[in-house]
């Protein structure tokens, strides 16, 4: 539902929105998700007051601020806090099963046409052939021209697994390091069973 007002040159709009049940066919065997939000339009900007996702696994992801649909809207300025959101149907999308939460913080800033998305997360995984749960850590960014991971942890199997990457789009370069310390090969999680 919404209004929309001002003048035809300076359009102003409010939106409300509300949905639930809401899935892929990878995802529904999982979790279903509800979204709610309320966002206001002017001067070539989205003013995002609150956004809402949240999963019938349990956690949600909120998020506010504002996002620019023209240059003359300026710049973008929007931050999400994910707390205990069940990442079950975003690994169903990937193919892979598991549950388990995920924490952290998001943002995008920069210019209406080269925003930069920031992430900081940490989720506690139970994947399937893993006696123990994965705990990971990430803090990366992305742009239109690639994605950087600037710091990857791991504890599982019985060790850490540390490391760092990119990926550019243009040319599809992937660049990766990565070290393992006391790792127990039986103790992988998703290898294929002998």
């Amino acid at each position: 539902e919404g209004t929309i007002g001002g003048e035809a040159r300076h359009p102003v709009a409010t939106v409300r929105l509300r949905g639930e049940g809401l899935a892929t066919e990878a995802t529904a065997r999982n979790a279903t998700a509800a979204i709610e939000g309320e966002a206001r339009y002017a001067d070539a900007r989205l003013e995002v007051r609150s956004l809402v996702v949240r999963s019938s696994a349990g956690g949600q992801a909120s998020f506010s601020g504002t996002v620019p649909l023209t240059p003359e809207g300026g710049s973008h300025d929007l931050s999400g806090v994910v707390e205990g959101l069940d990442l079950g149907p975003l690994l169903a999308i990937a193919g892979m099963e598991g549950r388990g939460p995920a924490n952290g913080r998001l943002c995008v800033e920069g210019p209406q046409a080269r925003p930069v998305a920031r992430a900081v997360l940490d989720a506690r995984l139970a994947l399937p052939g893993s006696g123990e749960p994965v705990t990971v850590s990430l803090t990366g960014s992305g742009t239109r021209d690639g994605v950087t991971v600037e710091r990857a942890s791991a504890l599982l199997a019985g060790g850490r697994v540390e490391g760092a990457g990119s990926y550019e789009a243009r040319t599809g370069a992937v660049q990766a390091r990565a070290t393992a310390e006391g790792l127990h090969v039986a103790q992988l999680p998703l290898l294929p069973a002998e």
